[in-house]
């Protein structure tokens, strides 16, 4: 089967090209879907040559001229334009000289401002013209129609003046109608004045935002052209591929900053289409003002703005399906060094002007010293500095001379004319070597399907204009030696993983290299304490790995290259000190704290490393100023996977940390402040406050300066060496804190019965380092917990933990209570309560240290309410069931009494109480009452 071109390309440039053979075709899964090629297409074939801007292709468009046979213009942008007549005549009487001037077919924007000859006019609202002086005599007007699908015919008076037709509106076409009246001495003794008007342009559609607007944008200017079937290529929407178009227009709205100060967009489009001209012929016209390419494939037509695309894929040896060609030759004809032309400039009354020209001093020399120009026109460039731009990257590109020719596996089915991509090729020497796709196609045999492409080297400075010549000698090749190799880089990086369930430390080691011949890597790893390296493998693979490798311990790595020659480059040394599971976990994000009545719900984002072991969760009183090292333990072990644990309710600092299976804690506590208001319709019925005498029993802990501590582990008399010698402070006896204490309350509380009661505690505890001296410190340096300048705020080494044991038996007798548990705040049932403190640190040179340390007993508020009860004659009892703690007061409503009846209240306690009503006489009645007793706890049955 033969070849099937897939992409027709209209292109602008030194070496414009345009494919003469269509085919249009898909891959589609494993066929091939084909259409037929349209008038459209046709269209194109024809190709005249290219009128000189310069010459009368330029000045037709600033000529106003009597024409039978005169061609439509289209205006884009905005630019100064003539045109034919489409109506002139005079009035009855020769007084008045009637004409429309067609500017543009299509809506315009606007029609700015009138010339007659090179003289400025100036209009009132009505159109008359009120300036220059000479053109004022008499009572001339002009009037503006912009081409409007609903714009009227000229005013009545014009219409009848000159028998213009009634119907006339000149749909979709922008003109002028001008009305010259003569007086004696004839306003235009030169004859009739050669009338211009600045245009701003034909309205086009913005794929972009999906408005039809006025614009400079060449890409959507382009994509208007293409789609109007009256003048343009009358290609259907269907065949444009907008998501090119939008790309090609944001590129052409880029802001490029000026060599010499200030800015301007990329590529602009001002000027006016010939439609006597082939579509082909305009649409190479309109491509130099982007520097760009319009191509067909795949049943659509795409564009690409002149711009540099970064690639993001590389073919190899590995994507060719058949051989390699290179040519670096470029004819003597084709060749130049230097760029001149010409450009529309507004400052010349928007007539053709020479930009400077662009030349290469280098590119000369290599040339051999003859300066050979190309003529390159820009019919719709108005800005000197793009001119410049736009000749310097058809400069460069010409002086691109590497082309390829190859025939690739589907790998690079992908592409799309304009698109880049890197080569590499061990034999050529080219390692990622950039390219931009210049033709493409797709090959059917019985075996497979291949794809040739057409390919010429490309490079970011071409689209530059700060690029300089010199940039582009660095395309020149120069092929390595392969037997002369350079030892590739080494990073080393380790990780913990988990492997069946168990935290493992994982060396890492990632090679490179810029070498070409880079076919193989191979690597190796030892401790340095062995002899033998283990081989990590060798490969085309940037990265190597040594599983279940020793923390702490430091290994030895070297890595070296293979080509495919299998020459080996020299070894890449290196070490690496294992961190692995030593390192600390990840601080805890995510925690959050919610109080639900006495509990509070503490949730958080789960730690992720391998190696974890549980949370810890710990407590302050403080809500500001807390620390880590500060609190107390109130949840010390949180096993893994839980995010979530329930505590106690309490106003002040929540904290938790991470810990690994080490016991490595997270560098950081995460904290969150919690304020619990205050409980109404609680009674404080008993506090136990031990601070600041501290009087109860102590075992290993002693009170110094009214604060409760862990005593040392020896009497400092028992220190050896002089007395200025022992390290620490003077009350720590030298840093030998002992490991834990006990501290029990003074005595028990008792509540006199049984009650449910709210037991809260109160405990400020700080962390004390005895030994605060850097060069006191016991053992290795690096083996110490914290950071270096001691800071022991993220210490967790010390802790206070408050227990309860409670008895239903009167204390004073022989009760019997239960074991001793931990709290914080909790409801208990329960008559008598004895409380301790145990005192913990797992650093002998800290201890914790309380300065308040006290316990309070509430219990909640309590009505009993009875309705309807009948007293009898005599002595009613009423009995509380169950008793109150406390009873606060007792109201009475009586429902039946006569007049002077009354009532007495007797033996009023916790318990009950007793009425009695009397008549007048004081004889005892029976009466119905209501009452309401209101006090505090509950005697438990």
């Amino acid at each position: 089967m033969p070849p099937a071109v897939v992409a027709a390309v209209v292109s602008t440039g030194a070496t414009a090209v345009f494919a003469q053979n269509f085919a249009i075709g898909f891959l589609a899964k494993t066929f091939i879907q084909s259409a037929v090629i349209n008038f459209a297409l046709q269209a194109l074939a024809p190709k005249p040559s290219i009128p000189n801007i310069g010459g009368s292709f330029q000045q037709s468009h600033t000529v106003t001229s009597r024409q039978s046979n005169a061609s439509r213009k289209i205006v884009y942008g905005e630019t100064r334009v003539g045109g034919p007549f489409g109506f002139i005549k005079t009035a009855d009487d020769d007084s008045k000289l009637g004409m429309t001037i067609l500017l543009s077919v299509g809506e315009v924007q606007s029609i700015k401002t009138i010339f007659f000859d090179t003289e400025e006019l100036t209009l009132d609202v009505n159109g008359r013209i009120t300036a220059p002086d000479k053109f004022t005599s008499g009572n001339s007007k002009i009037r503006k129609f912009t081409g409007s699908s609903s714009q009227a015919a000229p005013d009545i008076d014009f219409r009848n003046r000159y028998n213009y037709p009634q119907n006339a509106t000149l749909t979709d076409v922008a003109y002028i109608a001008v009305d010259l009246e003569k007086t004696d001495g004839d306003s235009f003794p030169n004859g009739v004045p050669n009338i211009t008007a600045i245009v701003e342009g034909r309205k086009c559609f913005d794929p972009r935002t999906s408005t039809t607007i006025h614009t400079h944008n060449p890409a959507v200017i382009i994509r208007d052209y293409l789609l109007d079937a009256d003048y343009g290529l009358g290609v259907s929407s269907s065949e444009i591929n907008d998501t090119s178009f939008i790309a090609a227009a944001s590129i052409c709205d880029e802001t490029v900053a000026l060599r010499g100060g200030g800015f301007e967009k990329r590529y602009t489009f001002d000027g006016v289409i010939d439609t006597a001209n082939t579509p082909k012929s305009n649409l190479e016209q309109m491509l130099t003002s982007m520097a760009g390419t319009l191509y067909y494939s795949n049943g659509k037509w795409s564009i690409k703005a002149g711009a540099y695309v970064t690639p993001t894929v590389t073919l190899d040896e590995d994507d060719l399906a058949g051989p390699l060609q290179i040519n670096t030759a470029i004819s003597r004809r084709d060749s130049f060094n230097a760029v001149k032309g010409q450009f529309i400039s507004p400052d010349s009354d928007y007539q053709a002007t020479d930009y400077p020209a662009i030349t290469s001093s280098t590119f000369e020399t290599e040339d051999g010293g003859q300066r050979s120009y190309l003529d390159f026109a820009l019919p719709f460039t108005q800005s000197s500095k793009t001119a410049q731009r736009l000749a310097k990257i058809a400069l460069f590109k010409n002086r691109q001379r590497i082309s390829l020719s190859a025939k690739f596996k589907l790998t690079a089915f992908q592409f799309e004319v304009g698109d880049t991509l890197m080569i590499t090729n061990t034999r050529l020497g080219f390692s990622s070597k950039v390219f931009e796709v210049q033709g493409w196609a797709l090959n059917f045999t019985a075996e497979e399907v291949t794809v040739d492409c057409q390919l010429i080297e490309t490079n970011s400075d071409v689209y530059s204009w700060n690029a300089e010549e010199e940039d582009f000698e660095q395309d020149n090749t120069t092929l390595p030696n392969p037997f002369d190799l350079v030892a590739p880089s080494i990073t080393a990086t380790d990780e913990v993983r988990a492997l069946n369930q168990t935290a493992i430390s994982v060396l890492i080691v990632d090679v490179a290299s810029p070498s070409i011949y880079a076919k193989n890597f191979e690597v190796q790893a030892k401790k340095t304490t062995d002899s033998e390296y283990t081989s990590l493998g060798i490969g085309a693979s940037n990265r190597f790995e040594l599983l279940d490798v020793e923390d702490t311990v430091t290994y030895d790595i070297r890595a070296r290259i293979i080509n495919r020659l299998g020459v080996q480059s020299p070894y890449r040394t290196g070490q690496h000190q294992i961190v692995g599971k030593t390192a600390p976990p990840q601080d805890v994000t995510g925690f959050s704290v919610n109080i639900i009545d006495t509990e509070a719900h503490l949730s958080w984002t789960p730690v992720t490393d391998a190696d974890l072991s549980h949370y810890h969760v710990r407590h302050a009183r403080e809500t500001t100023g807390a620390t880590y090292s500060n609190s107390i333990d109130l949840a010390p072990k949180v096993s893994r996977p839980a995010n979530t644990v329930i505590v106690p309710a309490m106003t002040g600092t929540y904290f938790i940390k991470a810990v690994d299976k080490l016991g490595n804690a997270s560098t950081n506590a995460t904290s969150q402040v919690a304020i619990i208001e205050d409980i109404k319709g609680l009674n404080a019925v008993a506090t136990t406050t031990q601070h600041p005498a501290f009087s109860g029993t102590k075992t290993g802990v002693v009170v110094v300066d009214d604060k409760l501590k862990l005593k040392s582990a020896i009497n400092f008399d028992e220190l050896t060496g002089n007395f200025d010698d022992a390290e620490g402070l003077f009350d720590g006896a030298g840093g030998n804190t002992g490991t834990t204490g006990t501290y029990e309350f003074d005595n028990y509380v008792d509540l006199g019965a049984v009650f449910t009661s709210r037991v809260t505690a109160t405990v400020n505890v700080v962390r004390v380092d005895y030994v605060v001296l850097f060069d006191s410190r016991e053992g290795l340096f690096d083996s110490a917990v914290g950071t270096f300048d001691g800071d022991a705020q993220a210490f967790d080494d010390t802790n206070v933990e408050l227990q309860v044991a409670v008895t239903d038996d009167d204390p004073a007798g022989s009760p019997t209570y239960t074991a001793f548990k931990p709290f914080f705040v909790g409801d208990y049932k329960a008559r008598a309560f004895k409380f301790r403190a145990i005192l913990t640190s797992t650093d002998e040179q800290a201890s914790p240290e309380v300065s308040a340390l006290s316990v309070t007993i509430d219990m909640p508020d309590r009505t009993i309410a009875v309705a309807d009860t009948a007293s009898g004659a005599g002595a009613k009892a009423i009995t509380f069931s169950p008793a109150f703690k406390a009873l606060q007061g007792i109201g009475i409503t009586a429902q039946n009494l006569n007049s002077g009846d009354y009532y007495a209240i007797t033996s009023k306690s916790a318990t009950g109480f007793t009425i009695t009503f009397f008549n007048s006489s004081n004889t005892a009645v029976d009466r119905t009452f209501d009452f309401v007793a209101k006090g505090y706890g509950e005697v438990a049955a």
